[in-house]
């Protein structure tokens, strides 16, 4: 029916009066039409049983009372992209929970004897259900380039066509020499044409089918990640120690709060801070006056030391020295009576010791 359309419109006609270049433009946009064609019905298969067999295991998974019993039970659906992500974080998290992801009869209680797996583990498991995930969305998004190519590539492969058969026409119009009508051009401009008609018959069934495609690839790339994270929440929920472990590693890093690291020495120019008294929890600062004082402070007389012995020089061998010396209890009177008068001149003893 549709090739009774194309002969009813000229289509046929047009494509007889082709040149080779023109058959061999169409040649290639018929082989870019039946990849692109190809790709779509297969990609959209695909897409299909693959949110089919994702809900089916999205509800077993559901259904299990833990995390790891699908994986014990070796349940394996085919085509599910879900289960990459699944079986890549089981198999990391079997890795760190029991050495290996060997799955045999005593599987299910070795897991549930064995010790809860630190933060540090997780991240690991983590790590490896993203890369499951960059994995499968690559995967999905595979020969999805060929209908990206004949979306772009098919309309201005189809204007080669036209302007090299209209080039073709005047070409022949020029070498008969004359004048032509219109009878005579129109063969040439029609073959010209048909390339750009089939160029455009490639490329829009192209461009919906790969708008189409790439949106349900995008939801799909979307519905991992979200599993992925409510993958690793169920894997941090039963398996992962937050508590003990942590606890301990935090206890085996703090400081020692009895080692004090001791004062350094002062140096010239570099003064410390005050010591704290425990008694008195103000630092011991000397006490400044309330009114700064900038006057400098006066210069104080420089008497010269006279040593009592340079004015009466003693010898041991004198025997007249216990002469000259103040008897004691002259001096324990004239200290007591203060307000006595001084004594006259002519009769004072003044003693070499006393200034």
């Amino acid at each position: 029916m549709f090739i009774h359309f194309l002969a009813a419109s000229g289509f046929e006609y047009a494509f007889e009066q082709s040149s080779t270049s023109g058959i061999a433009v169409c040649v290639a946009l018929g082989v870019l039409s039946v990849i692109s064609w190809s790709v779509m019905v297969t990609k959209f298969i695909t897409l299909t049983k693959a949110a089919k067999e994702n809900r089916r295991f999205l509800e077993a998974f559901r259904e299990a009372t833990g995390p790891l019993d699908p994986f014990e039970n070796q349940i394996t659906p085919k085509g599910a992209p879900l289960f990459s992500v699944y079986a890549a974080g089981c198999r990391e998290l079997c890795i760190h929970l029991l050495g290996s992801a060997e799955r045999d009869e005593l599987f299910g209680s070795r897991v549930r004897s064995a010790e809860r797996v630190t933060p540090s583990q997780m991240d690991g498991v983590r790590s490896s259900m993203e890369r499951a995930v960059g994995e499968m969305a690559l995967r999905l998004e595979s020969r999805m380039n060929f209908l990206a190519t004949a979306v772009s590539g098919a309309p201005f492969l189809g204007l080669l066509g036209t302007v090299w058969g209209v080039m073709d026409t005047f070409s022949g119009i020029a070498d008969a020499g004359g004048g032509a009508s219109l009878a005579e051009m129109a063969p040439g401009v029609s073959a010209a044409l048909v390339t750009t008609v089939i160029g455009l018959l490639v490329a829009i069934p192209a461009m919906f089918g790969y708008n189409y495609l790439i949106n349900n690839v995008k939801s799909m790339v979307l519905s991992l990640d979200h599993y992925a994270a409510e993958l690793q929440t169920r894997f941090e929920r039963r398996y992962v120690d937050y508590g003990r472990k942590l606890d301990t590693a935090i206890a085996l890093n703090a400081p020692d709060p009895t080692d004090i690291p001791p004062r350094p020495h002062s140096e010239p120019g570099m003064e410390l801070e005050p010591s704290l008294d425990p008694a008195n929890p103000e630092p011991n600062t000397p006490e400044k006056s309330a009114e700064p004082n900038d006057e400098p402070a006066p210069l104080k007389e420089s008497k010269p030391e006279i040593e009592p012995d340079s004015l009466f020089p003693l010898s041991d061998d004198d025997p007249d020295d216990d002469d000259l010396r103040v008897p004691d209890d002259i001096l324990d009177l004239r200290a007591k009576d203060d307000n006595s008068p001084p004594p006259s001149s002519g009769n004072q003893f003044r003693s070499p010791f006393k200034r």
